[in-house]
């Protein structure tokens, strides 16, 4: 990347980063995406999740400026119980979901990963 990242953006919504990712031209035309979960409780036999959802990018404006976009949301929590629901997992699925339409129709790549500063 010539001349670095300049600045960080950071979202806490999908709404809120592709309305970054419109606003300029996206490095490489990627954007990298990773769904992780979190133990609820530090047993090791866990049986809830939380659900997150990043998204980074780097923005490159007409200036040359480049931004590091960052989203992260939380999904909710998966439950992997008998009666449990998996409300974080289905809630990412529509979220990833948004992001491939938005990549389709602008022509860009989602790629598995995470960009760091």
């Amino acid at each position: 990347m010539a001349g670095g990242v300049n600045v960080r953006i950071t979202t806490k919504s999908v709404a809120g980063f592709l309305a970054n990712i419109d606003d300029a031209k996206i490095y490489r035309d990627v954007i990298y995406f990773e769904g992780s979960r979190q133990n609820l409780t530090n047993d090791r036999n866990c049986s809830s999740f939380r659900i997150f959802l990043s998204l980074s990018a780097v923005l490159v404006y007409s200036d040359e400026a480049q931004a590091l976009l960052v989203c992260g949301v939380d999904c909710g929590v998966d439950r992997e119980t008998a009666d449990g629901e998996k409300e974080g997992s289905i809630v990412l699925k529509e979220l990833l979901k948004t992001v491939e339409d938005h990549c389709k129709k602008y022509g860009l790549r989602l790629l598995p990963g995470a960009l760091d500063q």
